[in-house]
């Protein structure tokens, strides 16, 4: 995608940012679709990303996000999700959890 196509630069930095974190990946629009566009991009660049921290359990590390623990450990980050909430027990044989104010 050519960001430089489109006219507004606080779009073209908002768009290249969700690009950069491979929120959004590809966009194909035409003109009469730059409005639609324009209100999903600023949609986008409104919402909260929360990154809760996360102890696997197994070896005692902390990481500050899912991301972060499936990165470091080669796991998937579902997966990582799934045993922090409860649904799945283990992923790879290491529990996780999250960390609450409790844990810490």
């Amino acid at each position: 995608m050519n960001i430089k196509l489109i006219p507004n630069k606080a779009m073209q930095d908002c768009l290249a940012e969700l690009v950069q974190n491979r929120t959004i990946l590809h966009i194909e629009c035409k003109a009469s679709q730059m409005d639609v566009l324009k209100f999903n991009a600023q949609k986008a660049k409104n919402l909260k990303i929360y990154k809760r921290p996360v102890l696997c359990v197994s070896n005692g590390l902390s990481y500050n996000s899912i991301q972060e623990a499936s990165k470091a450990l080669g796991v998937q980050s579902g997966a990582v999700s799934r045993v922090c909430s409860g649904k799945q027990h283990t992923t790879r044989g290491m529990k996780f959890s999250y960390i609450t104010k409790e844990t810490k």
